[in-house]
Formats: C-alpha cells, sequence, structure tokens
C-alpha cells in the first residue's frame, strides 16, 4: 500500500464509513467530527484529486449528520445515514423520501439491501417505549417504491442493522435485536433477494447482551466483529462457515475493560493474511474517557491489542477493490483520534 497523495485538507475531520466505484469515479461517505460538517459525500475521478458533492442540509427535519452506508445500483447511486439520498453521478444528491398522505416521514433508513435487478431499504419508525417498528420498500427502476413483506419487516423490529454484504447465495446482514425488556442480542439475517429474510441466530449463550457491528468474508467463511457492553464489556467476535451457524469466540487476550467502561469494536479489513478491528476503549474514570482501538489477528480465533501505529504503519480501512488495484482509507470508521484522512492504494 501507498499513498495517493491526496490532500487532507480536502476532506476536513471525517472518517469514512464507506464507499463506492462507479464508472472510475469513487465515492466515499462518512462521519464528519466538525460542528458543521458541511455535505458528507466526496468524489474523486482518480484518488489524488477529491471534492466534496453537492447535496441538501437536512432532510425534512434532520440534518443529514453521519452516513454509514453508499450502494450503486444499475440505476442510481444511493446513500444513508438519518435520510435516503439519490444520485445518477455521484457528485450530485436529492433525497428520496417515503411520506405518508399526511406529509409525515415512514420512518427513518437503517439499512440498504442491494442485489442484482433491485434495491429495498429497511426503515425504522418509532412506536411505544421507544420500541421500532420497520418496513421495507423496494425498487426495480430507483423511482417506484413498493412496499416489502411484512412478514419478513417484522424480524427487525427493535432492530439495529449495522452491516450488510454479498455472498454468492445473497445478502447476510448483521446487528442486534432486542429479546425481551430491550436486551441487545447480536442477530445475523439472511436473504436470497434482499425481500425475503430469516433471522438465523438464536437468543442464547454467546449471543445475548451484544451488539455485531461489522461483517466481512474470509477464506474460511465470515467473521462478525461488536461488543458487549452489558455483558462481558470486551471486545467480541463470531465465526460462521456458511453465514448461518455462527459460533462466539473468546476476547482478545489481554484486554481487560474498566470498571465503568467498555470496549467495542466497529470496523475490520483484512490485509493480505492478517486481519484488523478497529474500535473504542471508552472509561469513565480516566481523564480521557474515549481513545481508539487496534487489535489484529491471523485468524479470528486470537486477537492482539496493537499500539497505534505509526506513519509508515497505517492500516487502509474502508477497502475498495478494483480489477488492477484496491484503494483504502485511514483513519478507520468512527476512529476517535483527531487524525487527517489519508488515501492509500495499491498496484496488482
Amino acid at each position: 500500500w501507498q499513498s495517493t497523495g491526496a490532500d487532507s485538507e480536502v476532506f476536513g475531520a471525517v472518517t469514512f464509513t464507506d464507499a463506492e466505484v462507479v464508472d472510475r469515479r469513487f465515492i466515499a461517505v462518512g462521519c464528519p467530527r466538525e460542528r458543521e460538517p458541511g455535505f458528507p459525500i466526496w468524489v474523486s475521478d482518480d484518488t489524488v484529486a477529491w471534492e466534496r458533492a453537492t447535496g441538501p442540509t437536512k432532510v425534512g427535519d434532520l440534518p443529514l449528520g453521519c452516513f454509514t452506508d453508499v450502494v450503486a445500483t444499475r440505476f442510481g447511486i444511493f446513500a444513508h445515514g438519518l435520510a435516503l439520498l439519490r444520485s445518477s453521478d455521484g457528485r450530485a444528491w436529492e433525497p428520496v423520501e417515503f411520506l405518508t398522505d399526511e406529509g409525515y416521514s415512514k420512518g427513518y433508513p437503517d439499512a440498504l439491501f442491494p442485489t442484482q435487478d433491485r434495491l429495498t431499504v429497511l426503515l425504522q419508525r418509532g412506536a411505544e417505549a421507544e420500541s421500532t417498528i420497520a418496513t421495507l420498500f423496494t425498487t426495480t427502476d430507483g423511482v417506484t417504491w413498493e412496499e416489502g413483506p411484512a412478514g419478513a419487516a417484522d424480524l427487525f423490529d427493535s432492530a439495529e442493522v449495522g452491516d450488510v454484504i454479498a455472498t454468492e447465495d445473497g445478502l447476510i446482514a448483521v446487528g442486534a435485536s432486542p429479546w425481551g425488556q430491550f436486551v441487545p442480542t447480536a442477530a445475523v439475517w439472511t436473504s436470497p433477494d434482499g425481500l425475503d429474510w430469516r433471522l438465523v441466530t438464536p437468543e442464547g449463550a454467546g449471543f445475548l447482551d451484544a451488539y455485531m457491528h461489522k461483517v466481512t468474508e474470509t477464506d474460511e467463511g465470515y467473521v462478525a466483529l461488536g461488543g458487549s457492553p452489558f455483558g462481558t464489556s470486551l471486545m467480541a467476535v463470531w465465526t460462521s462457515t456458511d453465514g448461518t451457524s455462527w459460533t462466539r469466540l473468546p476476547s482478545p487476550i489481554g484486554d481487560a475493560a474498566a470498571e465503568h467502561g467498555y470496549m467495542e469494536a466497529y470496523a475490520i479489513t483484512a490485509i493480505d493474511t492478517q486481519l484488523y478491528a478497529a474500535g473504542l476503549d471508552f472509561d469513565a474514570g480516566r481523564s480521557v474517557d474515549e481513545l481508539p482501538a487496534l487489535w489484529a489477528s491471523t485468524d479470528a480465533s486470537i486477537w492482539e491489542r496493537q499500539a497505534t501505529p505509526e506513519t509508515e504503519r497505517l492500516v487502509p480501512f474502508t477497502i475498495v477493490e478494483l480489477t488492477d488495484h484496491s484503494i483504502g482509507f485511514w483513519p478507520p470508521p468512527f476512529w476517535t483520534d483527531d487524525e487527517p484522512v489519508l488515501v492509500f492504494t495499491t498496484i496488482r
């Protein structure tokens, strides 16, 4: 990996959470850490010269805030945070709103489920006692939307989806779904088409009191990362060979969360044969209550906490892979240190 030479000043204080490439144009969305963050999407045609895209400052009464997902379809590019936006070229964006006949929002987007010929959006809307009710809306042209199966949407009631990946068999989504009185339970859903979903993880040990934030595919299957702030208070790891049966693995050796703290992983990246996870080390009892955390593993079974890397050893995250090269970004998503954005590339 080597730097592309992109000017960090263009990005400001931001961490990139997702990226996409469309017709050799790179599109990156992120979470700004500035008081007045501006539009949270950047584009580049060469990975060196970047510029901020244009779009609304808010949708309805909601500010844009943090954008966590961007997907390319044959009928447009879509990105979501608290709002859903659509673009034909990645440079200019406009809102996609789901409104009742009275003009009220039907919910906020929680996840995007792209397949080859359609895009399905998971919406959540508030209900009683701080619970939420999920609805699926799907399109095959980016303009006309239809409500998806209610039975499948019910699986996402009061849930939080952290990540979605495409596999040979369809889609895998990870997150958390409450059981009982708002107890988070790490959850994995699978679908062949983005419309019909199945919750494949149980309620029992290894999943209760935990969140899954990120999932990635490996040579052996899949690895999901997250945390257990109401249980072990440590970074949490799960693996699966088929995306359906999941096993909780031990938390990193040597890590012990503070009495009033926890550790949680929010991002994962693979560099050659090495896996890296990035997240948060929180301790309300120290002067700096939030510190960035980085772990490394060769097989996902044993993770070791890493020192904050020096400039020459930075690890690219949010990697976009092309036929002849890849690009990646530092710092990782939701990194708490105020570090400049660096763009890396590798030639295969």
